[in-house]
């Protein structure tokens, strides 16, 4: 399966720029679905692991702790 080494609260870059500009989110929960929180006002969003792959674009801030 296409892993792309992304654990819980680590900071991702993904492919589309939210409205406002941003483009961190902290990934919350791992799973069948992934879900992520906006690091700019707080919205959270699922989505389904393959979508959140294909959709991510880098790791922006990797988890020191190893907690994912």
């Amino acid at each position: 399966m296409g892993e792309k080494g992304f654990g819980l609260d680590e900071v991702v870059e993904m492919k589309k720029r939210d409205g406002c500009g941003g483009n961190g989110w902290k990934v919350i929960g791992l799973g069948m679905d992934i879900g992520i929180k906006w690091e700019g006002w707080g919205q959270r969003v699922m989505m389904g692991r393959r979508d959140f792959e294909g959709k991510m674009k880098k790791i922006v801030v990797k988890d020191e702790e190893g907690s994912g």
